[in-house]
C-alpha cells in the first residue's frame, strides 16, 4: 500500500470514527432518547470494533496476494503450480475480514 493509499485510508477512517463518536454522544445527552448503560456499552463497543475491523482489513490487504511465482517447490519434492487468487473469509474478534490470496496446487508433468 502506498504512503498516499495510506493517509487516504487514515483520514477516512478518523472522519467516520468523529462522526459517529459525535452521534453517539448526541444520543447520550438527550434526556429523551438517553440509553441505558449497557446499550450505551455497545453502542460505543460496535463502534470502536467496527473501526478497527476496517484497520484490520486494511493492513492484510497492504500484504497482498502472496504470490510467489508461477510455480513453488514442494515440501514432498515436487511442484505447486499458480492457479489463480482465491478469496476467504476469516472471522476475527474484529469482525470478519476478507483475505485474497494466492491459491497453488500439485504439479504433475
Amino acid at each position: 500500500m502506498k504512503t498516499a493509499q495510506i493517509e487516504n485510508l487514515a483520514e477516512e477512517i478518523v472522519a467516520g470514527l468523529k462522526s459517529e463518536i459525535k452521534e453517539v454522544l448526541t444520543t447520550v445527552a438527550d434526556p429523551n432518547t438517553r440509553p441505558s448503560l449497557a446499550h450505551m456499552e455497545f453502542l460505543v463497543q460496535r463502534l470502536l470494533l467496527g473501526k478497527a475491523r476496517k484497520v484490520m482489513q486494511a493492513t492484510v490487504e497492504s500484504i497482498g496476494p502472496a504470490y510467489k511465482g508461477a510455480y513453488l517447490p514442494c515440501y514432498c519434492g515436487g511442484a505447486l503450480r499458480f492457479h489463480g487468487y482465491r478469496q476467504r473469509y476469516i472471522k476475527t474478534i474484529l469482525g470478519e475480514v476478507n483475505l485474497r490470496g494466492a491459491y497453488y496446487t500439485e504439479y504433475r508433468k
